[in-house]
């Protein structure tokens, strides 16, 4: 059986998954903002500790994105087109909440002489390096959690796996054999702990290999019931044996792009009104932030019921006035391709097939 062709039809989930994905992360944050304890995420306490439920969020972004950043590559075929996609899909939105939040800051932080203190002006190093800084002196200090962004920091990871791909692209070693290699060393130096374990680039980086794996070998995966249920058990069990983390990257890779091509899952016009996940994504912590401090008393079911419609708001407002004008920057048509059928999916329900769009690729291919 072959495997997704994303690029030659519109009929995927993707859309959806990156939503479910930034939801997920959400929920976790909901119970980390009201008590400042990963303990209080239950994956994060069924698990002993391996994986939050914001985790599994993060992990499938990954997934998603290294299978749909090794197509781009290959339409591209190009650093500085490529790099030029992936800015304008990544820094337009990050710039403008970075902004936000310093000035929100400021208007709530209980700190004297605000704006020329140098903790609120280093919090402006984020447009360019996220996550290199997390706190704005006088703001969320009296809160269980005082950082303002603690969910950029997936974001440098990200980046640094754009590089990675584009300079072994460009070295034109970026292909099976080597993405092979390269997922199990890292893989091997997760696996054997110490620092390697602790290191945010053996660990995230993992899931982009694997997504970008699966693409590299579509012509050789087989997509079956059994198999995504078979994955489902794995990841189940690794809960609580440990090893989760690994095992996501295997069974949590093959899961998340079952769904994205499952064609049982109807979900393919999700993202019809647009990809409201990234906004969400950066914009939730810090407004669930806000909740919080407007009501300290709040528990986790109150701050998530109060603050996801004003987060939901927020992405969608980013999504108009940002994210979707900043797409057409992007430049560079894509090398289009030959239209190729639809994965055969084994089981009992039916193949179908959609037309590639008048570029040669699929609606959602926004990354």
């Amino acid at each position: 059986m072959t495997a997704p062709q994303p690029d030659s039809s519109r009929f995927n989930n993707f859309d959806v998954l990156r939503f479910f994905g930034a939801l997920l992360v959400f929920i976790s944050h909901a119970t980390f903002v009201p008590t400042g304890s990963l303990w209080a995420d239950p994956l994060y306490a069924l698990s002993g500790g391996q994986m939050t439920i914001g985790w599994i969020g993060v992990g499938l972004f990954f997934v998603v994105s290294g299978y749909l950043i090794t197509q781009s590559w290959e339409r591209r075929r190009g650093v500085l087109a490529f790099f030029r996609a992936r800015a304008m899909r990544i820094y337009p939105a990050l710039i403008v909440v970075v902004l936000g939040i310093f000035l929100i800051g400021g208007a709530i932080s209980t700190s004297p002489a605000y704006f020329s203190q140098p903790g609120a002006l280093s919090y402006l190093g984020n447009i360019l390096v996220p996550f290199s800084d997390n706190h704005l002196p006088g703001v969320f200090e009296e809160l269980p959690s005082s950082g303002v962004s603690d969910n950029f920091w997936t974001l440098r990871y990200e980046i640094g796996a754009y590089v990675l791909l584009a300079l072994m692209g460009a070295l034109q070693v970026w292909r099976r054999d080597t993405v092979l290699v390269l997922f199990l060393l890292v893989s091997l130096l997760f696996a054997l702990g110490g620092s390697a374990t602790n290191n945010g680039w053996f660990d995230l980086p993992r899931y982009f290999l694997a997504g970008s794996l699966v693409y590299l070998y579509r012509d050789k995966i087989r997509w079956t019931p059994g198999f995504a249920l078979a994955s489902l058990i794995g990841l189940a069990l690794f809960t609580f044996t440990g090893g989760m983390k690994l095992a996501f990257s295997v069974f949590g890779t093959y899961l998340t792009l079952y769904l994205a091509f499952a064609p049982w899952l109807k979900l393919q016009r999700f993202g019809k009104y647009g990809d409201f996940s990234y906004g969400l994504y950066l914009t939730g912590l810090f407004i669930q932030q806000l909740v919080q401090r407007a009501d300290p008393s709040l528990g986790m079911v109150a701050n998530f019921m109060i603050s996801f419609p004003i987060a939901m708001l927020a992405a969608v407002v980013l999504w108009y006035t940002v994210e979707k004008p900043a797409l057409t920057f992007k430049g560079g048509k894509p090398k289009t391709r030959s239209a190729a059928p639809r994965p055969e999916y084994s089981g009992t329900y039916a193949v179908r097939r959609a037309p590639v769009n008048s570029q040669g690729y699929p609606r959602n291919s926004r990354r």
